[in-house]
């Protein structure tokens, strides 16, 4: 349970009724332990909420419209392993206005008793999950910079707010020219691996295990039958192709 992610959506939850009770439902799932990550399938948040699956799936499409929710990993049959965010309040308090599509917003967002404009900075839509307020502007721009140096290195691009988060927590013990080396490194061995993308981990996941530290393993060739069998597909490949030569596989005839 987290008393910091429960007070987060009290203060600033721009849900309300059922959806906000799932929200809060969330909020007392996740821990700072664990980077506020958490698996919850539908019908545990439903029976936990007292609502039903309809109810609390369309809250949690409204938390990921809205940048609370980061979908870290998701396998079909199974369920979804999420990232509870808890971007900058101003986008995002109950005054704010939120963007949905018409057919999920029943209501307007309810007013605030406060008169004043609620002022949102502008972000990207793809990043919520603003740098440390606490570095000078400067410093913010410069790590901004170095993180989408370190995003069009890396060959897998799924998960940006959260990848942006654990970036964050990166750069506080290694330097960011570091973490991009190893993006590099590692984008160089898949490549040379013939890796595919969908066995390459999540950026996130990768800056979560600090694999940028690692030397990346030898390459394993391919053995002699599985060579043949490759130069025998060239050689057909060739002939179709209306390439000269006679086809010679398993040897000269």
């Amino acid at each position: 349970m987290s008393v910091v992610a429960t007070q987060w959506v009290f203060e600033h939850s721009p849900l309300k009724g059922a959806e906000l009770l799932v929200h809060l439902a969330i909020a007392d799932t996740v821990s700072e332990k664990y980077d506020y990550e958490f698996w919850a399938s539908l019908s545990t948040l439903a029976e936990k909420t007292r609502t039903n699956r309809n109810t609390v799936r369309a809250a949690v499409r409204k938390m990921e419209d809205a940048g609370l929710l980061t979908v870290v990993e998701a396998e079909r049959g199974k369920s979804c392993r999420y990232v509870f965010n808890m971007p900058n309040p101003a986008p995002v308090t109950r005054g704010a206005h939120v963007e949905h599509p018409a057919s999920e917003c029943a209501d307007p967002a309810p007013q605030t008793a406060d008169p004043a404009p609620v002022v949102a900075e502008p972000r990207a839509t793809d990043a919520p999950i603003p740098m440390n307020v606490d570095e000078p502007k400067g410093t913010q721009r410069a790590h901004s910079d170095q993180f989408h140096e370190f995003w069009n290195a890396y060959p897998r691009k799924v998960g940006k707010p959260t990848a942006l988060a654990k970036w964050t927590k990166a750069i506080r013990k290694h330097t960011p020219e570091d973490v991009i080396a190893g993006a590099h490194c590692w984008a160089q061995h898949w490549s040379d691996a013939g890796t595919e993308v969908q066995y390459i981990p999540h950026p996130a996941t990768w800056l979560h295990r600090e694999q940028f530290n690692d030397t990346p393993p030898p390459i394993t060739r391919r053995n002699g039958r599985a060579a043949q069998s490759d130069d025998a597909a060239k050689a057909v490949a060739s002939v179709l192709a209306g390439g000269s030569g006679l086809l010679a596989i398993g040897g000269a005839r």
